[in-house]
């Protein structure tokens, strides 16, 4: 066990008052996306590097960080759940910071609640802070290592994923994003390049570009010519990126999907195969449009495997409207489908406006039969 100490001066506490804290080992659980994954792996590299030993026993960490996901309420259930872990541990009980998109979404400029709605939801979190207050604004941390101690710099993998853009605009209705994640922010195209290349470097033959709505980077130029300069760096061996918005997905980037090094698995979430349901959604196609687009990349790849994310329940769903989206799944014959039954975000449109009005139980039929229906 390394021995270092870090001092956490936190400048959001539980009760807003200023704090600090003495670390030395720490265990970190991340829910959710990709980029909550790769915001772990960065938080955890940074730890090591400063001095504190990882551990997987929850009795034994100092600190506990709670990378959360607030996309579905089961996800955010998830993280209320843990109370009863962490209280029984009593007065050893480690620190506790909730990161991640529960906590963005009381904190950014389109916060959906405030941190005492939090506060009182979980009362054994210490500190509500962001993904960005910690992984940006890492002078929070000063450090007194070990006498003659090395630091050690983190693992590296074959395959890294890497953040291009964060936050998004689209507000479709039942969508937290915009909220917890904040509005969209490229990332510029040489910081991006140099964090690749120093990936290969250590390597990494595989890399992930990841953003909410990865396609509509706009850091310097179009998303296509910023795969297409990725992909050429010598030392890689596949390239993919996620998640793709379907309206964002240009003719030039099909012609990049042509290139050797992509990934034959794309994914592009449709949602739903009904024009009414896909309006009350807030997003900008229709199911036709999404068959002529997914018909003109098998085109230009015929190997090409696609998988999509779709909500069953809406607001609203019709038997008829649900047999439109089995239709569409029936036409395109996906690889991968991740399915959600509807469950109503607290600030967006859908939960404000719009009824929840399926039952839970037809929620689970329709569920299981896409489910069924993508296995065969």
């Amino acid at each position: 066990m390394h021995t270092g100490i870090v001092v956490f001066n936190f400048f959001v506490a539980k009760k807003g008052s200023e704090r600090s804290e003495r670390f030395m080992t720490f265990l970190i659980k991340t829910y959710g996306c990709q980029m909550n994954t790769y915001e772990s792996q960065k938080l955890e590299e940074e730890l090591l590097r400063l001095g504190l030993s990882k551990v997987d026993d929850l009795s034994k960490a100092d600190l506990f960080i709670i990378n959360s996901c607030s996309v579905r309420q089961a996800a955010e259930d998830s993280v209320y759940g843990l109370g009863k872990q962490i209280k029984a541990l009593g007065a050893g009980r480690p620190k506790v910071i909730l990161t991640g998109c529960v906590t963005g979404a009381a904190k950014t400029s389109r916060r959906r609640y405030e941190v005492s709605y939090l506060q009182n939801k979980a009362p054994f979190i210490d500190y509500f802070l962001t993904s960005e207050e910690i992984l940006e604004n890492l002078s929070i941390f000063t450090v007194e290592p070990p006498h003659g101690a090395a630091l050690p710099q983190g693992s590296t993998t074959l395959s890294g994923l890497v953040p291009i853009s964060y936050g998004c605009n689209n507000f479709c209705s039942y969508c937290i994003v915009p909220y917890a994640r904040g509005p969209e922010r490229s990332r510029p195209f040489d910081e991006i390049k140099e964090e690749v290349e120093d990936l290969i470097a250590k390597g990494t033959t595989e890399i992930m570009l990841l953003g909410q709505n990865v396609n509509s980077w706009e850091g310097n130029g179009e998303f296509s010519g910023l795969v297409k300069i990725i992909h050429d760096l010598p030392g890689l061996t596949k390239l993919s990126f996620m998640t793709s918005n379907p309206w964002d997905f240009s003719d030039n980037l099909i012609e990049v999907l042509k290139l050797p090094k992509i990934d034959r698995y794309l994914h592009l979430p449709v949602q739903s195969g009904d024009d009414e349901v896909l309006r009350r959604m807030n997003r900008h196609y229709t199911a036709d449009d999404y068959l002529r687009l997914v018909t003109k990349i098998k085109t230009a790849v015929p190997e090409i495997a696609i998988g999509t994310d779709l909500i069953v329940g809406f607001p609203g769903e019709t038997d008829e409207e649900f047999n439109h989206t089995v239709d569409l799944v029936k036409k395109v014959k996906f690889k991968k489908i991740y399915v959600s039954m509807y469950s109503p975000r607290k600030g967006t449109v859908s939960a404000e406006v719009m009824k929840d009005d399926v039952p839970k139980s037809v929620k689970r039929q329709r569920h299981s039969q896409i489910l069924n229906l993508c296995k065969k």
